[in-house]
């Protein structure tokens, strides 16, 4: 009997893939699932321009450790398909360069290219690869076609790299050039690393708006300040959550970020601030396997841009719709009051289109007073409390906001981290 070629290149793809294949069954009769070790939802579809045939490559933390890995990349939100090639996982030594021996090439169904379909998204075949927590890797892949409207996740704070020069295995060290524009640094059409993990371990996602996704977080890292020892990339509060964890010994659970900069429980958004709280949580909350508790931080956002009266009522609505949807699939809701607003002169705040800034304080005021009294969540994080200047309590301390008097600096996420208690997650 004669095979085509097509057979012989089906049967030399099973043959690949069968050790692959039995080394999961091996694993998967031993209590495994898989789950999330990093995490970033979409927000939107724009920069920074993938240029065809180039290297574009960008850098994760995963917050668990596993030998065996599989990638996923959303198109969910782009209008055409996406073909890519060469994906590829190395650890970082230092910028764009890895350490020699740590590459590693992964497939879709067998092979090397793989289309990310317009509104979907793609899954990469199960590989052996170590993964530790907390250390950084690179996640690499050509595009074979340009555009500047791939989906992302909006704000990383951090910059991607590109190069003209594909690098043959994903390993040697070519030049590749930092794109240094703040708003063109995202995190390009990779969703999530899944790990292949004990089915005793559960997600801890955190959801909210910018505070949630970092805004700040790397204001001491621009200013290189001296004073502040501690490891300067990764210094989100939920970043600084999943150390404290670590340090305690609690290795049941991993930490994750739902957060989108800009956005608000009620109203969605044409920009990166993307879909509504209530419009995405279903895609980004509830859809994820293995969530034990989510900590909800959101609507200071909406005080900003509601100036109908009662919008500390629909906004108090709102978060009620939302903690009963995560009740209802058993998910334990660690809800935060929202943290101080003010400090810059309130004309600032009317030239911005906001609501007037003593409004904005008296519905904070209002919600927060609901958020510490409600018995609808799990438990209560007072946020507002762990940062507030006692003296002014509509303001941060002076040595936890960012500069804007809205946002957190590194020292104030890890207050934020420290005032979780550990035994409500």
């Amino acid at each position: 009997m004669l095979l085509t070629k097509a057979c012989l290149f089906t049967i030399r793809r099973a043959v690949r893939l069968l050790p692959l294949l039995l080394l999961v069954s091996q694993v998967s009769n031993a209590q495994t699932h898989w789950l999330k070790s990093w995490y970033a939802v979409p927000t939107d579809a724009g920069g920074p321009t993938l240029i065809a045939n180039t290297t574009f490559r960008q850098t994760i933390t995963p917050n668990a450790s596993g030998n065996m890995i599989r990638l996923r990349f959303s198109n969910t939100l782009g209008s055409d398909n996406l073909t890519i090639k060469n994906v590829t996982i190395n650890q970082q030594s230092n910028m764009a360069q890895a350490y020699a021996g740590t590459s590693k090439q992964l497939s879709f169904n067998g092979s090397n290219i793989a289309v990310i379909p317009k509104g979907g998204y793609i899954t990469s075949d199960p590989i052996g690869y170590d993964v530790a927590a907390f250390k950084r890797y690179h996640v690499s892949f050509t595009p074979l076609t340009t555009t500047n409207k791939a989906t992302r996740h909006f704000l990383t704070y951090e910059a991607p790299y590109f190069s003209f020069i594909t690098p043959p295995n994903g390993e040697v060290n070519v030049p590749f050039i930092p794109i240094v524009i703040p708003d063109q640094q995202s995190w390009v059409l990779l969703e999530s690393m899944d790990i292949l993990s004990s089915s005793d371990k559960q997600i801890v996602l955190a959801i909210g708006d910018s505070i949630t996704d970092g805004a700040g977080s790397d204001i001491d890292r621009i200013l290189q300040n001296p004073a502040f020892n501690s490891n300067l990339i990764n210094t989100r509060y939920t970043d600084f959550l999943a150390r404290r964890l670590q340090q305690a010994n609690n290795t049941k659970l991993v930490v994750l970020n739902a957060g989108i900069s800009g956005n608000r429980v009620g109203v969605s958004l044409p920009s990166f601030a993307g879909p509504s709280l209530l419009d995405r949580l279903q895609r980004d909350v509830l859809s994820v396997p293995n969530v034990k508790t989510v900590i909800l931080l959101e609507g200071i956002n909406d005080l900003f841009n509601d100036k109908q009266r009662g919008a500390a009522e629909r906004l108090i609505a709102n978060l009620t719709s939302v903690i009963k949807r995560l009740k209802a699939q058993n998910i334990n809701v660690v809800l935060g009051t929202l943290t101080p607003p003010t400090g810059l002169p309130p004309i600032l705040y009317w030239l911005g289109g906001f609501q007037d800034i003593n409004v904005v304080e008296k519905n904070r005021q209002k919600v927060n007073a609901w958020i510490r009294s409600q018995q609808l969540s799990s438990s209560v994080v007072d946020f507002d409390l762990c940062l507030r200047n006692p003296l002014k309590p509509a303001q941060y301390l002076p040595a936890y906001h960012s500069g804007d008097f809205l946002h957190p600096n590194a020292k104030g996420y890890k207050a934020m981290a420290n005032c979780i208690n550990l035994n409500q997650l």
